[in-house]
């Protein structure tokens, strides 16, 4: 079944890794990240590709109106991008936003 969405957009944290993050060996690079960005715009998966902005500015910015207060942080303890959640929230230009997680999965019967 097709919904109509306006945009699919895909927020890529290129932060350096932290929390229990860094020591997975079976990462791969950030140049085999933007190839795969880029097949999954080349094959109308995704309609933008944007770097997770870690600019001072939108980091005060986007705490201060979600948290009330600024956080020295941008990743949890185990190296959870949280201003990049809050990022992909910020940038989308829509009434409505669906957010999904690289660990979330889902199941359709097929019709």
């Amino acid at each position: 079944m097709q919904f109509p969405v306006y945009q699919r957009l895909l927020a890529v944290d290129t932060a350096p890794l932290s929390g229990d993050k860094v020591n997975r060996s079976e990462l791969g690079t950030m140049e085999q990240l933007c190839n795969y960005c880029n097949q999954l715009l080349d094959s109308d998966v995704v309609d933008k590709v944007v770097d997770i902005d870690y600019s001072e500015n939108l980091h005060r910015k986007v705490y201060q109106k979600h948290f009330g207060r600024q956080i020295r942080q941008t990743h949890n303890y185990k190296g959870y991008p949280i201003l990049g959640s809050l990022f992909a929230i910020e940038v989308v230009e829509s009434d409505y936003l669906l957010r999904i997680d690289n660990d979330m999965l889902f199941h359709q019967e097929p019709y």
